[in-house]
């Protein structure tokens, strides 16, 4: 997860390796009863439900043949949503030929990692962890690979250098497609034969990003920094929302995940949520530190209900909500005072121009009128301008945030 948008990044380049908190007692909570009564209603939550028993079996993996089969995967640089060979590359294959221990965070019940080692096949006694539904996706049926040897190989090397593999693969498909096209050649990339499928040549280019070595320093800053220096026709295919390599959901046929993409503050993202309310309880489980799989087992009301029994503060829905929305709007005035506008709320012309030709959703594509419509609804619902996108004034007073309007 420190991967993802660069923080394991700056650790390293400060040479920091971990953060490591010591105590001599035990954190104290307001309401020990009821914060033990929380955890057994929990506990009784998760107990032999179907979706615990689903994470169990498979992880986010069980994501990976169900999202192929309704068109909304990343596909060959996020051409298609449909990979007809995912069943080589999905939990079932990775059962029986990989998967040995299912594991879980301290305390979890669901138990959704999975490691092993490669039983048969390529790379045969390699220990890894995975595959999850997004390195599964993007270094798998992103870059079209369907060697489940090959794709937990190249997990592997992405997690040892603790890389971003959702943008690693997004950036490895991106040249991909030029080098097929003819954009590029082999000289751009140091001679490396960059192919749909090519294991060996996708290892030597995690290691190159990894090291800033040749193309690996150009390519390490991402598809923006990549499409400027290609140039023709590169940005339509240029998979990223304000500089932010999209995770492995393909939106041809999901508009609404193309919502959650544009409207995330950190680019795009598909763990925030598709509308305000959804956005605003989110920022609030973050904030509380809990994990977005574990909180299904919590009920409607569980994290205010955790809150008030560490905090001694009495949480109501409308409180709960109102305090992500805060967070959120700040967020977003934050990307204000440094440069960001409405423009940069967009999705890749991929979607608008160039229909999915395989699988359930063939002839799917986006609707430019109707997504602009979708996302000026989205502006109004927030408060916010719907020609510039910035919060209200009103808005921002009711969530004391005034003080943001001075920075900008």
């Amino acid at each position: 997860a420190a991967g993802r948008g660069g923080t394991g990044c700056v650790m390293g380049s400060k040479n920091l390796k971990a953060i490591a908190v010591r105590g001599t007692k035990m954190p104290e909570v307001a309401d020990h009863g009821r914060f033990i009564q929380f955890l057994e209603e929990a506990r009784r939550g998760f107990k032999g439900t179907e979706s615990t028993m689903r994470w169990r079996y498979a992880g986010t993996a069980g994501a990976l043949p169900w999202s192929s089969g309704r068109g909304s995967q990343a596909v060959k640089n996020f051409r298609e949503g449909t990979f007809e060979e995912i069943d080589q590359i999905g939990y079932e294959a990775a059962r029986q030929k990989a998967w040995i221990r299912d594991f879980a965070c301290f305390c979890c019940p669901l138990s959704c990692k999975k490691s092993g080692f490669i039983k048969t096949g390529s790379y045969p006694g390699l220990v890894h962890d995975g595959p999850e539904y997004e390195t599964g996706t993007m270094f798998g049926s992103n870059l079209m690979v369907s060697d489940l040897g090959g794709l937990l190989k190249e997990i592997f090397a992405g997690d040892d250098y603790g890389m971003d593999i959702i943008s690693a693969g997004n950036v490895i498909g991106f040249l991909m497609e030029n080098y097929e096209k003819g954009n590029i050649d082999k000289t751009f990339l140091d001679g490396i034969d960059l192919t749909w499928g090519n294991v060996d040549a996708v290892l030597k280019t995690i290691n190159k990003i990894a090291y800033r070595d040749g193309i690996g320093d150009l390519a390490s800053k991402g598809v923006k920094a990549l499409t400027e220096k290609i140039g023709k026709d590169s940005h339509k295919f240029a998979i990223h929302v304000k500089g932010h390599e999209l995770a492995a959901w393909n939106v041809h046929v999901d508009p609404g995940m193309g919502i959650s993409y544009v409207t995330s503050n950190r680019g795009a993202c598909h763990l925030n949520g598709r509308t305000p309310e959804d956005q605003d309880s989110t920022a609030m489980m973050d904030s509380t530190g809990v994990c977005l799989f574990a909180s299904e087992g919590f009920g409607e009301d569980g994290l205010q209900n955790l809150l008030s029994a560490v905090t001694g503060i009495e949480w109501t829905k409308e409180e709960y909500l109102k305090a992500g929305e805060r967070i959120f709007n700040l967020e977003k005035m934050f990307n204000f005072r440094e440069g960001f506008t409405r423009e940069d709320d967009k999705l890749p012309d991929r979607f608008f121009e160039e229909p999915l030709s395989t699988g359930p959703g063939k002839g799917s594509v986006l609707d430019q009128e109707e997504f602009k419509k979708l996302l000026e609804d989205y502006y109004l619902k927030r408060g916010w301008d719907p020609k510039t996108s910035k919060p209200e004034k009103e808005k921002l007073e009711s969530l004391g945030l005034a003080f943001t309007l001075e920075s900008r």
